[in-house]
């Protein structure tokens, strides 16, 4: 089980490093925004898969 919570971690980790970057290049408030919430919803994941260790 603790295999599958890492590669979990890691392909957060990655999906949020992926928006990062396409937040550099959001142009609009409206983008921003959006690339904002994807985060925050990523890491929220990211804080309960660690609480199910």
């Amino acid at each position: 089980m603790e295999n599958f919570s890492e590669d979990f971690q890691w392909r957060i980790d990655c999906e949020v490093w992926k928006f990062q970057a396409k937040m550099k290049e959001a142009k609009t408030e409206h983008e921003k925004n959006y690339f904002c919430g994807f985060i925050g919803g990523m890491r929220y994941l990211k804080q309960i898969a660690g609480e199910k260790n």
